[in-house]
């Protein structure tokens, strides 16, 4: 889907474009992590669209359990982007 061009749209327009354009945002800094940690996404992975699903959810549940379990180790102090919603005023 593509957003809707030009500079005078309605508010709905403006919405839609907001969302999509966050939802990229998150997917790609997403795939950016898992990037950085397993090396099959460094390039084209060859295999049929399920395996690919199967090794992409596979990646996303270690990479969730190892966030989990291996605190200090997998992700080292300053790695990723921590929110502090305790010192928000």
């Amino acid at each position: 889907m593509k957003p809707y061009p030009g500079a005078n749209l309605a508010y709905d327009e403006k919405v839609y474009n907001y969302r999509r354009s966050r939802v990229r945002r998150l997917s790609e800094n997403g795939f950016g992590i898992l990037v950085s940690r397993f090396r099959v996404f460094q390039k084209t992975i060859a295999c049929n669209l399920t395996t690919v699903e199967k090794i992409v959810r596979t990646s996303c549940a270690l990479h969730n359990w190892l966030t989990n379990n291996a605190i200090g180790t997998y992700l080292p102090r300053g790695s990723v982007d921590i929110e502090d919603i305790e010192g928000v005023k």
